[in-house]
């Protein structure tokens, strides 16, 4: 699960980050004009225009082979199913009028007439044995029964049918649906004149239900720099689509004094490793954390926009690492898969070079989501002492494009930017996430970040569908909170986030150590209060508890609202002490093949602005409220205000039974327990 950052410079004077730089304009181009074909044995297509802000309202053409009186069935579903979904029958009459009847989805097979006929028919016609309709309807109608046009994800549904006008057919069964975002921008691939390179491997997937794996390979070979314009995953078969989950690519670039041939040449052969919570690193990793380009599941290949390239051919020599996520749910030793990306490039230079960063709860955090929660948040950080730090060189930035990223838990996800003391209109929103459609979003006005301003990515997750808690992980069946953002100057950072400090959060369980195991993906209770517990995973040790509403509530304040350590390491920083850690090795008489990523493991010295740096969600500071109709309030919306009223959002830690030590201290043993279920005490 991954949230993107892409960012934008326009000159890039060395292989190390940062350089001369010149601000770029705040826009960039995007086309408008969207066209999808649902259904290519009829040509059912429709098309609109996307990102119109100033309207009020979306116009549909809709077009397909009609026979007879047929008529169109087009509907906007929050989740791809016909219950609840706004639905409109629309076609000819026998009279030769055009008809149109709005409904509303229920259950699986039923449509009910809507008391308010919000959808409008602004032409139709048949010719040559098609059937053209164009309609309209308000972004939002106002009266809670429909789903709103606006940020969230929407699934388009469509059928077909006979009529004469005067009445429709109840009995409706969607004949598919597609997953879009309909006021982003359109973002499909114009590849015509374009070079390819295609990263791709061949990889027996281990038999274990998760798998990172990260390889080195050589980019093409360039006698100057390139920019590339788009990309898209290679995934040839229905194999790679059932079991990749996301694929990462990275930049390496040596440090002063090294040649990239002759410290990356080496590994181009090599077979690869695991990327993750492996002591035993063969792979130079640490010099490869220049993030090109992420993909995860459902997400289509994607065009950037004109003003903006991802620069290659930098040097002579250029190295890559491409990690993938494998997913294996029934632990099959017999998966042999090919995958890969394609990226498309030439030698136009663009205005800007983008790179992305990503913000949210650390991907190695801990955090727990108790069983039988609905919506239940996690948030990570980027603090403004980071920001601070990141543009202190570079000045403001300017985020274009966001893929949200967490895992099948998730419903909700959010990036807030704080500036002072209020918060801004969100950087991105959506309230229908889907694992299944993880799409790279083009926002049409970029959000400019300045130094001192605070990035929080915030998740909600729903467990009543399992049985059993979510805890933070690697694994599709954890979870994970990261927004993935596309800027426009390129900085020496990979990642801005926080994390609830992991030894707090286990201290609450009654949990002294755990340690990670491999194979099975969970982290091992190995020392605890209750000896009933060793031995257990985190994730079981967490069904175990009583949990109680109070309980739900403690938790998640201490998690959301609690004092969370802050990161932002600098990247030519961690270059710099790896080509020490080299050096030092060599001067010790190790063997010149030991690698500096293992000796950099575990160093506070790597976060920046410093290994004690706090982040916190700022709950003194007004919520940022969309503008709307007068409507029903989303779920987190209420939530926040029913805890407000409460005074738990505002300090009030007198009612609160964990009272938080300081990250800096040691002294979290003292702390209340939780209480346990089906262990005797």
């Amino acid at each position: 699960a991954i949230i993107l950052l892409v960012i934008t410079l326009n000159q890039v004077s060395s292989q190390r980050f940062g350089g001369s730089s010149i601000n770029s304009a705040n826009r960039f181009t995007y086309k408008n004009r969207h066209r999808e074909v649902l259904d290519p044995k009829t040509g059912y297509a429709v098309e609109w225009n996307g990102w119109d802000r100033n309207s009020k309202a979306m116009v549909f053409n809709i077009s397909t082979r009609a026979v007879g009186n047929g008529y169109v069935a087009f509907g906007l579903s929050k989740n791809g199913q016909l219950d609840g979904a706004d639905v409109v029958i629309c076609g000819i009459g026998s009279d030769g009028k055009p008809y149109i009847f709005d409904t509303t989805g229920s259950g699986r097979n039923r449509l009910n007439l809507d008391s308010t006929q919000n959808w409008k028919v602004l032409s139709a016609q048949r010719n040559q044995g098609r059937l053209q309709m164009t309609i309209s309807r308000n972004l939002d109608t106002c009266d809670g029964r429909n789903p709103m046009i606006n940020d969230n994800l929407m699934h388009l549904i469509w059928g077909q049918g006979q009529g004469n006008g005067t009445s429709f057919n109840s009995q409706f069964v969607p004949e598919g649906n597609k997953p879009i975002y309909l006021q982003d921008p359109e973002s499909t691939p114009n590849t015509s004149g374009m070079q390819n390179w295609r990263i791709s491997r061949s990889f027996r997937v281990p038999p274990r239900h998760t798998s990172y794996w990260c390889s080195i390979v050589k980019g093409p070979s360039l006698s100057r720099k390139h920019h590339i314009s788009s990309f898209g995953a290679y995934l040839p078969n229905e194999l790679a689509r059932r079991h990749v989950h996301h694929q990462l690519v990275y930049r390496c670039i040596a440090p002063e004094g090294m040649d990239s041939a002759t410290l990356f040449e080496q590994f181009t052969n090599h077979p690869g490793e695991e990327c993750y919570l492996n002591d035993n690193h063969v792979l130079p990793t640490v010099f490869c954390r220049e993030m090109i380009h992420m993909w995860a599941v459902g997400g289509r290949p994607s065009q950037l926009p004109d003003e903006v390239g991802i620069p290659i051919g930098l040097t002579q020599n250029e190295y890559y690492l491409f990690e993938s996520h494998y997913d294996n749910p029934d632990v099959r030793s017999d998966l042999v898969i090919e995958s890969g990306v394609d990226f498309q490039y030439s030698p136009q230079i663009r205005r800007d070079e983008g790179m992305i960063i990503f913000n949210g709860y650390s991907v190695f955090g801990g955090f727990a989501v108790p069983p039988q929660s609905s919506d239940f948040p996690i948030a990570g950080h980027c603090s403004p002492d980071c920001s601070r730090s990141m543009l202190s060189e570079v000045g403001s930035v300017d985020i274009f494009g966001v893929t949200l990223h967490a895992h099948v838990s998730s419903r909700r996800l959010r990036v807030h930017h704080f500036r002072g003391n209020r918060e801004l209109p969100w950087v991105i929103n959506d309230d229908n996430y889907d694992f299944n459609y993880q799409q790279l979003r083009f926002l049409p006005n970029p959000v400019t970040i300045q130094p001192g301003d605070q990035l929080t990515t915030r998740c909600s997750y729903d467990t009543t569908w399992k049985n059993g808690s979510t805890v933070s992980g690697f694994s599709t069946r954890d979870e994970m909170c990261m927004s993935f953002l596309f800027i426009n100057k390129r900085i020496p950072y990979l990642y801005c986030t926080s994390e609830y400090p992991t030894q707090q959060l286990m201290t609450m369980f009654g949990i002294r150590n755990i340690t990670w195991e491999l194979n099975a993906h969970e982290r091992i209770v190995t020392n605890s209060d209750f000896p009933q517990l060793v031995g257990l995973p985190f994730s079981e040790v967490v069904n175990r508890v009583n949990w109680s509403p109070q309980r739900r509530t403690d938790l998640e304040r201490e998690q959301f609202y609690g004092t969370h350590a802050a990161a932002c390491p600098n990247l030519n920083l961690l270059s710099q002490m790896a080509a020490q850690a080299i050096v030092a090795q060599r001067a010790s008489g190790q063997a010149s093949g030991a690698n500096p990523s293992n000796a950099l493991s575990g160093l506070n010295t790597i976060s920046t602005p410093g290994a004690t740096s706090t982040a916190s969600y700022p709950t003194q500071v007004g919520p940022y409220q969309p503008p709307s109709c007068q409507r029903s309030r989303s779920p987190w919306e209420i939530r926040s205000s029913q805890k407000n009223q409460a005074g738990l959002l505002r300090g009030n830690i007198g009612r609160y039974p964990f009272v938080p030590a300081p990250i800096s201290s040691g002294g979290f043993l003292n702390r209340p327990k939780l209480r346990f279920t089906r262990v005797g005490y």
